[in-house]
C-alpha cells in the first residue's frame, strides 16, 4: 500500500482501523509530493536528450531568503516560505514515533517556515580579519503535539485518558541553531560561523543540509547589511525554467534609467546599469539577481517608440547572455545612483544573469545615437536553473 496514487478504501459498515486512516493521509500527502517532484524535475543533458534527472533540492519564490533584520545589529532573517529537499535514502514506513500506517515514502521532503526565522547569533566582525559564514537548512520531520485522548485499555476494556502525539510536522520553525566551523550543524536552520583569516575560507556545508546563504563579514563590523548577504538558494521552477519581463525608460542625459518595472518570480531582483551615461550613449545592462548560480538563460530587449517616415530604432545585444558572479568593479557600478536603478550594494561573489544592449537610431539612412525623447525598452528573458 501507499503507492503513488493508491487509495485506502473504507467500506460500508466496516469498522476502520486507525492505521487505515493514517495510511489514507499518508497516501494523499505522497501523491501531492510525487506530482510536485515531477513538475520541478529538469532535463538531463541537452540537444537530443529527452531524459529527466532527479529533482533538485530547492526553494520557491522568496522562501528562506536571507535579509538583514534592519535593526542596526548582527541579526539575519530568513523569510517564511516553502522548499523541498531531495532525500532518496529517507523513505520510512512507518515513521518512527508515529502510529501504524503513518508513512513517508516520497523522497521529496517539505521544507517549510511558517514564520520568519530570526538568526540573532551572528558574530560581529573580527578585530583584524574578514570572515565567511553560511546558513544551511535541512528537512525536519517531527512527531509531536501531545494531547489527551481516550484510548482503550485492552486489559480492562475501559477507555482511559492518555497523552498521545497528534501531529507529524515538517516545519523548520523553532529549530534554529548556531555552530562554529568545523563543527557540524544539528538544528533544522543553522548558522555556521567561519574562521577569520586574511583570505577566509567558506565553511563546508554539513552533510544532509542545503546552503541558503553566504555571509561576507568584514573585520570590525557590528551591523549586518544587504551588502554582506549572498543569496545561495537553489530555486525551483517548473522544468527548471523561470520566465520574466521588464520595462524601463532611458533618459537622453547623464542620468540613471527611470520607470524600471520588473515582472518576474518572487525572490529575484532586477537592476539596470547604464555605463558612461551621456546624452548620446544609449547603452544599458540588465542584471537579474537572486538565488544560486543558474546554468544559463536568455535576455532580449526591444525599443518602444512612435516613429514617422523612415525613422526607427534597433537594439543590438553587446554580447551573449552572461551567467556569473559580481566582481568588485561591478559592485561599485551597481551602487552608483547616477548609473544604476535602483542603486543597491551586493557582496562580491553574488550570482547573477545579465545582458548588455545598445540602441541605434536610424532616419533616412543615417544611423546615430540621437533620439529626441527618452526611449522605453521592453525586456524579456528565461533563466535555466537546472
Amino acid at each position: 500500500m501507499n503507492n503513488r496514487f493508491d487509495r485506502t478504501l473504507i467500506n460500508v459498515r466496516e469498522r476502520p482501523l486507525s492505521s487505515d486512516i493514517n495510511t489514507a493521509q499518508s497516501q494523499l500527502d505522497r501523491s501531492l509530493r510525487e506530482v510536485l517532484k515531477s513538475v520541478f524535475t529538469g532535463r538531463v543533458g541537452s540537444g537530443t536528450s529527452d531524459l529527466s534527472g532527479n529533482p533538485p533540492s530547492g526553494f520557491l519564490g522568496d522562501g528562506f531568503k536571507a535579509r538583514a533584520r534592519g535593526l542596526g545589529d548582527m541579526s539575519v532573517v530568513l523569510a517564511k516560505g516553502n522548499g523541498f529537499q531531495y532525500l532518496p535514502a529517507d523513505v520510512p514506513s512507518p515513521v518512527v514515533g508515529a502510529p501504524g500506517g503513518t508513512d513517508d515514502l516520497c523522497e521529496f521532503k517539505p521544507l517549510a517556515l511558517l514564520a520568519d526565522a530570526v538568526i540573532a547569533g551572528v558574530a560581529a566582525g573580527d578585530a583584524a580579519n574578514p570572515r565567511i559564514d553560511i546558513i544551511e537548512v535541512r528537512m525536519n520531520r517531527v512527531v509531536g503535539n501531545p494531547l489527551s485522548r481516550d484510548v482503550l485499555d485492552v486489559g480492562t476494556g475501559a477507555f482511559v485518558a492518555t497523552s498521545v502525539n497528534k501531529t507529524l510536522s515538517f516545519t523548520q520553525d523553532g529549530s534554529v541553531g548556531v555552530v562554529v566551523d568545523p563543527a557540524i550543524s544539528t538544528a533544522a536552520v543553522s548558522y555556521k560561523q567561519g574562521i577569520p583569516g586574511a583570505v577566509p575560507v567558506e565553511p563546508a556545508v554539513t552533510p544532509g543540509y542545503v546552503r541558503v546563504t553566504t555571509l561576507k563579514i568584514p573585520a570590525t563590523i557590528t551591523t549586518i547589511l544587504k551588502a554582506h548577504i549572498i543569496d545561495q538558494r537553489p530555486l525551483l521552477a517548473a522544468d527548471g525554467l523561470q520566465q520574466f519581463t521588464a520595462s524601463l525608460s532611458l533618459p537622453f542625459a547623464a542620468a540613471a534609467p527611470t520607470a524600471c518595472v520588473f515582472r518576474g518570480p518572487a525572490g529575484l531582483e532586477m537592476v539596470i546599469w547604464r555605463p558612461n551615461a551621456t546624452a548620446t550613449n544609449v547603452r544599458f545592462k540588465v542584471f537579474i539577481i537572486g538565488g544560486a548560480l543558474p546554468l544559463g538563460g536568455t535576455i532580449s530587449a526591444q525599443a518602444i517608440k512612435a516613429f514617422g517616415g523612415q525613422e526607427f530604432v534597433f537594439v543590438q545585444q553587446a554580447s551573449g547572455t552572461i551567467v556569473g558572479a559580481l566582481t568588485g568593479g561591478e559592485v561599485t557600478d551597481l551602487s552608483s545612483g547616477t548609473r544604476a536603478t535602483p542603486a543597491l550594494t551586493w557582496p562580491v561573489g553574488t550570482p547573477y544573469i545579465a545582458a548588455e544592449f545598445t540602441a541605434y537610431h536610424q532616419n533616412a539612412g543615417t544611423t546615430d545615437n540621437v533620439v529626441s525623447d527618452p526611449l522605453v525598452f521592453e525586456i524579456s528573458g528565461t533563466i535555466q536553473r537546472y
